[in-house]
Formats: C-alpha cells, sequence, structure tokens
C-alpha cells in the first residue's frame, strides 16, 4: 500500500502547493 499512497500523496502536495500559489497571484492586486 505505501508504494502506491507514496506517489499519489506526492502529486497531492504538488497539486495543492500549485493551487495555493495561483489563488496567491490572485490576491496580490489587494
Amino acid at each position: 500500500m505505501l508504494i502506491v499512497f507514496i506517489p499519489v500523496a506526492l502529486s497531492l502536495t504538488v497539486i495543492i502547493i500549485i493551487i495555493k500559489e495561483q489563488q496567491n497571484k490572485f490576491q496580490i492586486p489587494h
């Protein structure tokens, strides 16, 4: 299970970081 879980967790963390960065870019004008 860990062999399958680790890549999924890494991909999810990368997606979350990208979403947060995009939200920060939209919040810059404020």
